[in-house]
Parts: structure tokens; sequence; C-alpha cells
């Protein structure tokens, strides 16, 4: 860990020296010392992708410094991915099953780029990212309704995220911040593996495949550039009044304190995100008014007060949220408090 540190202390000196300047020089940064931290974690039986052999063998038989050559000269190629079906959330999703080669090099540019990155992201962004955890979307959520008067919101989930992610948008926002032609080449190549629509030449190269160590710091790029710089830049300052967000992943939710607010940001997020060839899960997209209700009829009402629209096309009372109920409630003392109840 002292090497890491270590690592990270000269590379956020190069940040902050490049500050408003795209980053060259990062594939620097991958040397002997770095590929040897990142093996700790990978899977012994981890196939090497030429020859089939394990992580066990790798480190007698495959030499590091090798990679690294073939990695500078221009010369190292990912293989196509090999994708295997896995049950999640007891639905059925295709994972990527990488080399250990690619899965070495993976874990190895995702630690390059997190310093970068972490420059860039919201607070509010809270998946995928270091020392943040789903309780700080939660925590963002509940200060920012019991305390900012927040009760109209939009709810959104993305639908089928990783497979819609556009490779060329992908290389246009990070292009943003690198321009370092090694680490870019080679986020291309890993794309082009992943690519869903391979089979299909006429259409756009799209798709991260999930178990890719780098695929959920890509993600959050994606999301970054299209969903919350977005919100901060272009919509928040055109609000009637004051507004906010809380990101986990592909979850999301916009807060406002004006329903018309509401009601526009809503006609337009679904344009905006389209235009990126992102689409929302309308079973799961939608505007909730928040209503104050007690404690128990907001534990026991929770999925089905929250299933009735009025006129004006917003649920009333409860909505979910990361795995949980969400209602408003009353303190003993009558204050506002937003409630959360574990969905079971």
């Amino acid at each position: 860990m002292k090497y890491i540190t270590e690592l990270l202390k000269k590379e956020r000196k190069l940040i902050k020296a490049n500050n408003h300047r795209t980053l060259s020089g990062l594939h620097n940064f991958i040397d002997e010392d770095l590929l040897n931290f990142c093996l700790t974690g990978i899977k012994r039986n981890t196939p090497v992708s030429t020859s089939g052999r394990s992580l066990k063998s790798m480190n007698k038989d495959i030499s590091i410094p090798y990679l690294l050559k073939e990695l500078n000269e221009g010369l190292y190629h990912p293989v196509a991915v090999k994708m295997k079906q896995v049950t999640v959330k007891n639905k059925l999703r295709d994972v990527g099953k990488l080399p250990l080669e690619d899965e070495l090099l993976q874990k190895a540019v995702k630690v390059i780029l997190e310093p970068v990155y972490e420059q860039v992201f919201f607070n509010f962004n809270t998946g995928y990212r270091r020392g943040k955890w789903q309780v700080d979307a939660h925590s963002w959520l509940r200060h920012h309704i019991t305390y900012g008067g927040y009760r109209y919101l939009i709810k959104a989930d993305l639908h089928d995220f990783f497979s819609s992610i556009d490779h060329e948008y992908m290389m246009e926002f990070l292009k943003k911040r690198i321009s370092d032609d090694v680490i870019l080449h080679l986020v291309e190549e890993w794309l082009a593996t992943g690519n869903v629509n391979r089979n299909k030449p006429e259409e756009r190269p799209q798709g991260l495949p999930t178990g890719s160590p780098l695929a959920p710091m890509l993600s959050n790029i994606y999301l970054h550039y299209t969903l919350d710089n977005w919100f901060v830049s272009q919509i928040q300052p055109l609000m009637l009044n004051t507004s906010f967000m809380v990101r986990f992943c592909d979850d999301f939710i916009m807060g406002f304190n004006n329903a018309n607010d509401a009601r526009r940001v809503y006609r337009t997020l679904f344009k905006r995100l389209a235009k990126y060839h992102l689409y929302l899960n309308q079973r799961k997209t939608c505007m909730v008014k928040l209503e104050v209700l007690d404690d128990k009829h907001g534990s026991s009402k929770c999925g089905s007060v929250g299933n009735s629209t009025d006129a004006d096309g917003f649920k009333h009372h409860t909505f979910e949220f990361l795995k949980h109920h969400c209602w408003l409630g009353k303190t003993k003392k009558g204050e506002e408090v937003l409630r959360f109840k574990l969905v079971e």
C-alpha cells in the first residue's frame, strides 16, 4: 500500500499541474510494481489468453516486464470477451469473463483513472466510487428532503444501461480529460471486445461487459457527462426554484421545490438520454409528490399508494429507491422527515 500511496501522490501532482488541460503520460504510471499489486484479488484459476495457463503459472512462467513491453510498443491486443449467463436479482444477465492479462491491465488502468475523475465527479454521485456506498445516497436524499423541503421528485431507473453505452460517445467523453494515446487505445480495444452489436456491423458499437474491472468506472464517466453535468450546468440554472440530484449507479432521483420545474425536467429527461442512446425504464420511472403519512400508514402503504397517479402526473406519498421503501413521516416534535424501510 505504501507503493500505491506514493504512486497516487505523483499522479495527483500531475493532475494539479494540468488542471485545465487533458492529461498525457498516464500510461507511464503502469509499471511492474503496479501490475504486481493488481495481481492481488484476481482468482487463481483465471486463464491466461495465450496458453490457458493460470495465475499461479503466470507468476512462474509469464514475465510482467514482457507484458509491459508489449503494452508500450503497441503490440498488446485484448481478446474477445467470453460471456457467461449468471442470475443477478432473479434475472439472467450476461457477465464477461476476461483472461488474466486483460483483467490485470484493466485493474491497473482503473487505479490510474480514479484520481483523474475524482476531480470532476459531483458529491451526489455515490455509486462505483471508493469510500461511497448506498447509505451515502440515502443520507443525501434524506438530508435534502428533510431539511430542504423538496416535495416533488423524479424517480428514475435506466433500462439495460450497461448494454446501451455508446462506444463513440464513451471515447468522446474520455478525451475531455485524457490525451494519453496508450490508455485511449487500450480502452477503445476493450470496448470493441465487449461490443453487443459485433454481429451487426450496420449498427453503432455499444455495451460494456458486466464483470469487467473497468466497466463500473467507465459507466460512471458516461453518466457524469450525459446526466450529472447536464443537470448541474444546464438544468439547475433554469429552474424557478431550487433543486437537487442524487445518483447511485444507474438509479437516480431529482428533487424540486416547484411542481412545474419537475414536470419540465421530466419531459426533457427522455430526450436528453435518448440523444446518447440511453432509455428510462418506464415501469420504474415516475414523478412523485410527497405528502406526510404517519409511520404506521407510511410503512403499510409502501408500494400501494405510490401506484396512484393524479391529474398532474404525480404519484403520491411513497416511492422505492435502492431496495428501500421511502415516505415522508413526522417526528414526535412534528417535524417532517424522510423514512426508509427495507424492501422484503
